[in-house]
């Protein structure tokens, strides 16, 4: 070919080009919406589709461990737990006291109960029901409670330990029919399976000690995609909201101060409202109004789409955090799908706000099947060799945390939501990893 044809080639693929990038800005115009609210200023323009909750609902123990000697027992299926953690949160505690200690130790409790994130002791009256409670809350936090057995009296003896351990709550539940219901768990053990401890030197956290079996599930998927209600639940005047779209960005709403991105896709929003007021210092807002803000705020336009618990409260950053859960554990997503997080600022004014817009549209499984995960010996020999550099599994004294859950896989083609179990680890950086065993988990098909 003439060097003279290939010239005219090129000439004509950049003219081409260049006509295409014209038209696109030609034809770009950013839509001001100003009849939004005019049009559909009900209830139903607040909603997209989910439930409220509240603080009992989102605020959920990670584990609930019974020690016997020596040995320590959880519950085979979390959905279990969360029926025994919401029976005790219907029992009466009485002669609720608190005091300052000079370090907390107690190594006859009898069950233990271990929250995902610290908790003010203020909102104690908002997870359990308190008789008798304090004419003011302490301003310390715990993030465990125990439960002592009371052979003598038949009743159960509640600790709250500061996490300092330098203060104590304590309450007392006199009720025998409570008393002798966990009592059962010890005894008979049927819901039970042994747990092991796997950080003993720094603060017990505890895993089961036997090869789990849990569903590898299959959902059919609704996605939100009314995204002029978003703009009517964001944005203060929506009159003077602009939009805009394309193939890299996404859809997108604007006002001066303000802005929504539709993104992944549509399976995602994120909105940031900064403020010259801002601060990223120490904040004045404390956990409980930071969190009655959220919960109420979120609750306002039915945003939970699903189970979420708490995971994160950060005073620092004004960041709260939910992520979802799935039969009683916890989600992890790559895309972010798990997770509801919302940052305001001092004046409690909203100014991030990121969350999924799909969601299980039905509870009956598409497809399943079961799956066998390793034991805890064999987990902690694949941390401590981690000779594969490929496998992202982080060296065992990287780990701070270790949890079964479940890794979200959205299928967008067929508008899915896969569930498959596992085991995770969370690194001293905060991340969270699925651990690759360098083996496919044992697969046992079952009915949907």
């Amino acid at each position: 070919m003439k060097l003279e044809t290939v010239k005219s080639i090129i000439l004509v693929l950049l003219i081409i080009i260049s006509f295409v990038l014209a038209f696109g800005i030609w034809t770009y115009q950013p839509t001001n919406n100003k009849d939004l609210l005019s049009s559909n200023n009900s209830r139903e323009s607040l909603d997209i589709g989910g439930t409220e909750e509240s603080k009992r609902t989102l605020i959920k123990p990670t584990n609930i461990i019974f020690h016997q000697g020596a040995s320590h027992y959880g519950f085979n299926n979390m959905g279990d737990q969360e029926d025994l953690y919401r029976e005790i949160g219907q029992w009466a505690m009485h002669s609720f006291s608190a005091e300052e200690i000079n370090g907390y130790s107690n190594p006859h409790y009898d069950v233990e109960i271990i929250f995902p994130v610290s908790l003010p002791m203020e909102i104690v009256p908002s997870l359990f029901t308190v008789k008798n409670e304090l004419e003011e809350w302490p301003n310390w936090s715990f993030q465990r409670m125990y439960i002592t057995f009371d052979s003598v009296n038949k009743t159960l003896l509640v600790s709250f330990p500061s996490i300092d351990g330098r203060n104590l709550g304590t309450a007392v539940i006199n009720d025998l029919e409570y008393y002798e219901s966990l009592l059962t768990y010890m005894e008979e053990n049927e819901q039970l399976t042994e747990y092991v401890i796997w950080n003993e030197e720094q603060s017990n956290k505890y895993i089961p000690k036997e090869p789990i079996v849990l569903g590898r599930n299959t959902h059919i998927s609704t996605k939100f995609e009314d995204s002029l209600v978003l703009v009517n639940i964001l944005f203060n005047d929506p009159s003077i909201v602009n939009q805009s779209s394309s193939p890299f960005r996404g859809l997108s709403y604007f006002s001066d101060s303000s802005q929504l991105r539709i993104v992944q896709d549509g399976t995602r929003m994120e909105f940031v409202s900064p403020t010259s007021d801002d601060t990223s210092g120490v904040s004045t807002v404390s956990s409980i109004s930071l969190l009655n803000r959220s919960v109420e705020d979120i609750n306002g336009h039915n945003g939970w789409t699903g189970n979420y618990n708490l995971v994160e409260i950060d005073n620092s950053q004004n960041l709260v955090r939910y992520q979802m859960n799935y039969q009683g554990y916890p989600v992890f997503s790559s895309g972010d799908l798990n997770m509801i997080e919302q940052r305001w600022n001092n004046q409690q004014r909203l100014i991030e706000y990121s969350r999924p817009l799909v969601y299980v549209s039905d509870p009956y499984r598409y497809d399943h099947s079961e799956v066998e995960l390793p034991s805890a010996e064999e987990l902690m020999d694949e941390l401590a060799k981690n000779k594969d550099k490929n496998n992202n599994n982080p060296k065992l004294e990287e780990v701070v945390d270790i949890q079964i859950g479940y890794k979200l896989t959205y299928n967008d083609v067929e508008e899915l939501l896969i569930f498959n179990p596992g085991w995770f680890v969370k690194n001293k950086q905060g991340s969270w990893n699925q651990v690759n065993f360098g083996f496919v988990a044992e697969e046992r098909k079952g009915g949907s």
